[in-house]
């Protein structure tokens, strides 16, 4: 029926850009305020990734509706000079014309009209879905009505709620379902297009086609139910499976104490920086506590364990950009396309923060130094690292201070 291979080609793209966006969210595995990537956020990865395929389904969905008007409106032409050809045709040219051309084909294209119109508004996408839906079974109520001498066009109202299983929405194919159903029952016991038709119940044999075509609707309805749902629980066990397997690659980069990236957290992300093209704009920070090894030696290393984790949450919270640990008290900050006055600022912000956070959980004040690398055109990675480096030796000089790398 086609949805499988829908839904078989969303998991394939969720999965590819779940990976492809890990660390791209702020630069932090996960993004936003944490460098650990929380589920949440990957549960909104995917249903941005579900939209825009429901979305791209949607332009399919459409255009199938509106090429089944317009395939319908062909028809309608070539029966009329097939009919004039042949010598068959008993209304008048002008009643035929307008009663088994222009009305059916104008109902379908004002069917049409408001479809696309309601796509193209900024209404949500899923009223965007179901008014497309409509549209169609609409479409097809008026050519079967019109056209009910040929009982075997009741497959179309079968087609149209098959088309609704791509999205995966319950409600949506029940709803198209049940429309296609009343408005077949509809047309066979009350419209009567053509009054001179025989009416299609009143002998066993109608009976049993009318009853026996409902039936068939409601049989195709209950296995695109199924269906649904043996997808759906595929993709529930697929798309948990993806998140734990994420969970548990951010976990392996992130340092435990701090919960910011880890050393070879860092390396990914240089690595990733290094291939991308054309060249990136980063600008690097390193820094460290000042006389940290006099609060692990009067203090004991639990109490400087304490300032290292209130650093780290410090780190957590900032925007600005991508904070790792290399070891002890040493971090290191990436940061995207900054100016040096923007980083001059993100630095003291940092400081004003750690500041603030230490004194209120009463901890003795502790500095902090940064030595800061601005990018340059054909400045590799490890030669930024190495400056920013030496900018924290100046810095260190003078405690609590920022220090810029110069040539």
């Amino acid at each position: 029926m086609g949805a499988p291979r829908q839904w078989r080609k969303r998991r394939r793209y969720v999965f590819r850009d779940m990976r492809r966006d890990i660390w791209y969210n702020n630069g932090n595995p996960g993004g936003g305020d944490s460098c650990m990537g929380d589920r949440s956020g990957g549960q909104d990865m995917l249903r941005r990734e579900y939209d825009r395929i429901n979305a791209k389904w949607l332009n399919a969905h459409f255009r199938a509706g509106a090429g089944l008007a317009a395939f319908i409106c062909l028809m309608e032409a070539v029966v009329y000079f097939a009919l004039r050809w042949m010598g068959g045709m008993t209304a008048s040219r002008s009643l035929y014309i307008g009663k088994y051309m222009l009305a059916p084909s104008g109902l379908n294209l004002l069917a049409v009209v408001a479809a696309l119109w309601v796509k193209r508004s900024r209404l949500p996408l899923r009223a965007k879905i179901y008014t497309v839906s409509m549209a169609l079974v609409f479409i097809c109520c008026v050519t079967y009505t019109v056209h009910n001498i040929f009982p075997s066009l009741c497959m179309a109202f079968g087609v149209t709620i098959v088309l609704t299983t791509a999205y995966g929405d319950r409600v949506l194919t029940t709803m198209t379902a049940a429309g296609c159903i009343l408005c077949k029952t509809l047309s066979d016991l009350l419209f009567h297009w053509d009054p001179e038709a025989s009416s299609k119940l009143g002998t066993a044999e109608q009976n049993m086609d009318f009853t026996l075509s409902l039936v068939i609707l409601a049989a195709v309805y209950v296995g695109c139910m199924v269906m649904i749902s043996i997808e759906q629980e595929k993709n529930r066990i697929s798309i948990q499976r993806e998140l734990e397997k994420q969970h548990f690659q951010v976990e392996a980069l992130t340092d435990s104490l701090t919960g910011v990236g880890n050393r070879q957290a860092f390396q990914q992300m240089m690595d990733t920086l290094a291939g991308e093209g054309p060249e990136p704009e980063y600008s690097m920070a390193i820094l460290d506590l000042d006389n940290f090894k006099e609060v692990n030696d009067t203090q004991g290393h639990m109490q400087g364990d304490r300032y290292l984790r209130e650093l780290g949450n410090v780190l957590q919270k900032t925007r600005l950009g991508a904070a790792y640990r290399f070891g002890g008290d040493e971090f290191c900050i990436l940061f995207r396309s900054r100016t040096k006055s923007q980083l001059c600022e993100a630095c003291q912000d940092i400081q004003h923060s750690f500041s603030e956070a230490t004194l209120s959980r009463e901890l003795e004040q502790v500095t902090i130094s940064f030595g800061v690398a601005v990018h340059q055109p054909g400045v590799g990675p490890a030669e930024l690292l190495r400056r920013a480096d030496t900018a924290l030796y100046q810095a260190k000089k003078a405690r609590g201070s920022i220090c810029f790398y110069r040539a």
